[in-house]
């Protein structure tokens, strides 16, 4: 950093009106001496960490996340949706947080279809 500054033309520093390396706090980078292993990932990050099911949890965690895109893009609140969804506020929330152990995989998909299909019923509303 104190290099960069003194590296600038004197011009620059004039037009600031003053050399800015007394102001600034200049720490010393620090060097790497540890070596860190890597380990390349498998595609399932829950697979990587040993949970058990994990694809099924990686596919919860997509339908999960498909969810909350769609309540996002229908700008709809957790009240909202969990109207539309047949659910309590407190499960939406859930499944925005990614707590989906009280979900199947084929209930997170009814509820995306569910959802769609309201989204595309209100767009044909407002045209």
């Amino acid at each position: 950093m104190r290099s960069a500054i003194q590296d600038l033309p004197l011009e620059v520093r004039k037009v600031v009106g003053f050399d800015l390396s007394r102001f600034l706090k200049i720490k010393k980078e620090k060097t790497m001496t540890e070596r860190v292993n890597v380990e390349i990932s498998s595609g399932n990050v829950f697979a990587d960490i040993g949970i058990p099911e994990p694809e099924q949890t990686l596919a919860k965690a997509k339908l999960a996340n498909s969810i909350c895109e769609l309540i996002n893009e229908g700008h709809l609140t957790q009240q909202e949706a969990a109207k539309i969804l047949g659910l309590d506020r407190s499960e939406i929330s859930d499944i925005i947080r990614g707590k989906l152990d009280g979900f199947s995989c084929d209930s997170l998909s009814l509820f995306i279809n569910t959802l769609r299909q309201t989204l595309r019923e209100r767009l044909v509303l407002n045209i």
